[in-house]
């Protein structure tokens, strides 16, 4: 009989077992007479019964854990935690002192070892098959954490998944994000559920991480997995960063009306990439410095003064134009305003609007 197949029991059955141990004060007496009597042998049955009540514990507490967690609906609620990471160190601890005890006394139960020893006390002889009990160790220990290696891995995947739909793949045009108009609207319009979302989405892998990572020994997340979500981490990181540098510049900073504030937005912008370890790019230096410098809202304002400007005012010069359209242009207008019309074109209209009033 496989006594560590834990697994293969009702839930019940391994709640019982998990609540069975060794009495400190039999054990203590236990060990105490095989000393008295000189009986090694006896001495390392005990100590190996003692090891395999304590693994089985360990295994039926860490088993409990595993199949509460693959019942929960909720993917918060499965994320790795330090309970569960503590109790599948517990396991492989235990696990790893019976290898030890197996390796260097694996034969205190073999019938040639317990028959060569004349002062030994064969009551334990026939309580273990070590070597049956250590393969079902192995096997049901791997068992029960592979649970929580598949659970953890299927949810994590799936999160990246999420993070990679959410957000428009603007890594290729990187550099020249600014000058991408296509990209730079899909980032824009990244619809607020989704956007609000990545950051905490990103938050909690990065928690999962830091747990997993404290887990001592073979990790139960495959490492290309783990170098996945991190790049996966860096990226939604900076979707968000960069979405909002573009709300920010291309909607929100156009409607500043002076160099101070202008220079309070650049600020709170930098302290953003830095906060987020966002790097920015030179493309994006460009733009912050022309902000900073006050050139970019003076370049946005020289527009809408060009468009106050009279378009209609005729050149002095122009044959037949009327006295109030020789009128010369304000010294105020600035020098890229929009060509002045011709003459003609005021002439013409009075000349159909005449036509139509005949007809």
């Amino acid at each position: 009989m496989r006594l560590l197949d834990v697994t293969t029991y009702e839930d019940s059955d391994v709640i019982s077992m998990s609540s069975l141990g060794v009495c400190p004060t039999a054990h203590k007496r236990a060990v105490k007479w095989a000393v008295d009597t000189d009986d090694a042998l006896l001495h390392l049955q005990l100590q190996c019964c003692h090891m395999v009540v304590d693994l089985r514990q360990a295994m039926c507490a860490t088993e409990l854990l595993g199949r509460k967690m693959a019942r929960e609906s909720d993917i918060k609620k499965r994320e790795p935690t330090s309970e569960r990471i503590e109790s599948i160190h517990k396991l492989r601890s235990r696990l790893s002192v019976l290898n030890t005890f197996v390796e260097e006394s694996g034969h205190i139960f073999d019938p040639a070892t317990v028959a060569g020893d004349d002062m030994h006390l064969p009551c334990l002889d026939n309580v273990i098959n070590l070597r049956s009990v250590w393969a079902s160790a192995e096997s049901e220990s791997a068992a029960i954490e592979a649970r929580f290696g598949k659970t953890w891995s299927v949810d994590i995947s799936s999160i990246v998944e999420a993070i990679n739909v959410f957000c428009p793949a603007w890594q290729p045009v990187n550099d020249k994000l600014l000058a991408h108009t296509e990209m730079k609207r899909a980032l824009i319009n990244m619809p607020d559920k989704h956007a609000n979302s990545v950051g905490p989405l990103c938050q909690g892998l990065k928690s999962q991480l830091s747990v997993l990572k404290t887990l001592v020994g073979k990790p139960l997340v495959d490492p290309s997995t783990t170098k996945h979500v991190k790049s996966t981490v860096s990226f939604g990181v900076s979707t968000v960063v960069y979405r909002y540098f573009l709300r920010s510049t291309e909607k929100d900073w156009p409607e500043l009306s002076s160099p101070a504030e202008c220079i309070l937005a650049v600020d709170k912008m930098r302290k953003v990439f830095e906060e987020k370890s966002v790097p920015i790019t030179d493309e994006m230096e460009a733009c912050l410095k022309a902000w900073h410098s006050g050139a970019k809202l003076e370049e946005l304002h020289q527009p809408k003064v060009a468009a106050a400007t009279p378009r209609d005012v005729v050149p002095p010069d122009a044959p037949d134009a009327p006295a109030a359209a020789q009128i010369a242009p304000s010294e105020e207008a600035p020098q890229d305003a929009p060509e002045a019309r011709p003459a003609g074109g005021m002439l013409a209209r009075a000349a159909r609007a005449k036509r139509r009033r005949v007809a």
